[in-house]
């Protein structure tokens, strides 16, 4: 018998195999196991429902989703930082309703930007815009949604550092005919502008 003529494969239906799973399970363990299936779900659902993220915890979780996206990166937005703490949630806190979360979590990024554990890198407002041209969100209707950048204290004091270490006489540098040959560049391209 080769493929081309024998018979097509009858699979099961999901309600069969359930049925299967079950007779089988009877044999083998005595008992049904949808009852104790039922209490588990039932358990579980209770104990999400029940648990609330205390305080604590939510500074917890701000400031572990801080630290991972601050390993990741050197700025970051507010979306970036929204995404990080859905990666930070406590093992015991159970399974939380999708819309729930999607409205708790952008509230805790901006209770993190809020109390100082990241810094805006943007200036002020230069001009005054009118109230008609501000979105919702008191931004511009003209700036991008969300644009702000952010980053933690240490990053900003980490890379100060690396600028007055750069500025020190003796620093490290490259002579500026080998970032002239590297860039295809000449010498006087370079300094051209050094004179002005």
């Amino acid at each position: 018998m080769s493929r081309e003529t024998r018979d097509a494969k009858q699979d099961a239906g999901p309600a069969q195999l359930v049925r299967e799973w079950a007779h089988r399970a009877k044999e083998s363990a005595g008992s049904a196991l949808e009852p104790l299936a039922a209490q588990a779900c039932g358990k579980a659902a209770a104990q999400a429902r029940a648990q609330v993220l205390s305080p604590q915890g939510e500074l917890e979780v701000m400031a572990r989703a801080v630290t991972a996206l601050q390993g990741r990166r050197s700025t970051f937005t507010q979306s970036d930082l929204t995404r990080a703490m859905s990666e930070q949630p406590p093992a015991d806190l159970g399974v939380m309703d999708p819309a729930q979360a999607a409205a708790r979590l952008p509230d805790l990024a901006a209770r993190a930007i809020g109390t100082g554990m990241v810094a805006a890198l943007e200036p002020g407002e230069w001009l005054s815009i009118a109230a008609e041209l501000r979105r919702a969100d008191r931004e511009s209707v003209y700036s991008a949604h969300r644009r702000t950048r952010y980053a933690t204290d240490a990053q900003i004091a980490r890379e100060c550092r690396i600028r007055d270490r750069a500025a020190e006489r003796g620093a490290p540098h490259a002579e500026p005919a080998d970032v002239a040959r590297l860039l295809g560049g000449s010498g006087e391209t370079l300094t051209c502008c050094d004179d002005a």
